[in-house]
């Protein structure tokens, strides 16, 4: 009984190895650099895919990525029910999200991109004043040199932003 406990056992720590030495861990950059293609191209799949493989990201900032793919898969479905499930799983969580970390700068940002792209009648556009306002305030203090850059490039490309806001994008 305790050779088969034993082989079980060392069967599954050999499973593991082999599991983990598959998988690739993926860096910030290249994490957010998969995140906002998949953005651009509305590809869900490819957030979900990336998520478990980044892990110098925090769970809160993973979880704001989690919810902008449950929303993209909204856009994907063809049932009207199955996309308002999706997107409100997505806003939900990513309100729950911002919540628990409310100055974290990356998920403002994300929000804001969110709810500046969304079409008006779903009603998810409350926060898009307030989070641009926290992203001016906070983007110069900002250590990170590619959420900057990221952020610089969205807010002069936003549509939301005067040319005044978009001016002080423009020294960093």
């Amino acid at each position: 009984m305790k050779n088969i406990s034993f082989a079980v056992f060392y069967g599954m720590i050999i499973y593991l190895m082999i599991q983990s030495a598959s998988a690739q861990i993926i860096g910030t950059i290249q994490f957010r650099e998969i995140c906002f293609k998949a953005f651009k191209e509305k590809n869900p799949k490819e957030i979900r895919d990336c998520l478990p493989l980044c892990i110098s990201i925090n769970k809160e900032t993973l979880n704001g990525y989690q919810s902008i793919a449950l929303m993209l898969e909204a856009k994907k479905s063809f049932s009207p029910f199955e996309k308002l499930k999706y997107f409100n799983e997505g806003k939900e969580l990513l309100e729950l999200t911002i919540a628990h970390d409310r100055f974290n700068l990356e998920l403002r940002f994300l929000r804001f991109c969110v709810q500046t792209n969304l079409p008006f009648y779903l009603g998810y556009s409350g926060n898009i004043g307030s989070d641009k306002e926290f992203i001016i305030k906070n983007w110069c203090s900002l250590k990170d040199a590619d959420l900057k850059k990221r952020i610089k490039a969205g807010m002069i490309n936003s549509s939301h932003c005067n040319i005044f806001e978009k001016g002080k994008f423009s020294d960093g």
